[in-house]
């Protein structure tokens, strides 16, 4: 009932909404169940589907990435997918915010929020070419960078040497 009165505006159907039907208390359980659902299929919670599937991604963008630098051209990628697929990504990358971990399954509210990931969300990977001819990787989500779990060099930048043997 509550995923209909959430969906109704946008079918152009007059129900009530879902604030009027259900308490703050009820809202609150309904999205920690979706939440918890979340996190079983796309966060990291031990051999979830989705991060296993974004290897599968990730290995795709590290080989294209290897044959862009190859050439020495510049070189745009885009890919489209939805926002649990992006989840998925975020949490195999070990991103802060996507890659925590637990067994309770009552406290997964207190460490992954599927809210992180708006619809309209992106992921860039930004290549650089520095004076000293490394490669240096600046990850972006939304347009504002991300922590990753290897050795920043400056700012958020991490050495493409360092990115690629990470996620092979």
């Amino acid at each position: 009932v509550h995923y209909l009165l959430c969906q109704a505006p946008a079918m152009d159907v007059e129900l009530p909404e879902a604030p009027e039907v259900f308490t703050g208390e009820e809202r609150r359980k309904i999205w920690e169940g979706d939440n918890l659902k979340y996190y079983l299929n796309y966060g990291y919670y031990r051999d979830s589907v989705g991060v296993n599937a974004a290897s599968a991604i990730m290995k795709d963008i590290l080989d294209n990435a290897k044959a862009d630098i190859e050439s020495g051209k510049q070189a745009v990628r885009l890919r489209f997918g939805h926002d649990a697929n992006l989840m998925s990504l975020l949490a195999y990358m070990g991103v802060p915010e996507f890659s925590r971990y637990t067994e309770d399954l009552h406290s997964v509210k207190d460490v992954w929020q599927e809210w992180r990931i708006p619809f309209a969300a992106n992921l860039q990977l930004v290549f650089y070419r520095n004076s000293a001819d490394d490669i240096l990787v600046l990850p972006l989500l939304n347009e504002e960078p991300a922590n990753l779990p290897l050795e920043p060099v400056g700012y958020v930048f991490y050495k493409w040497k360092d990115f690629e043997k990470r996620y092979e």
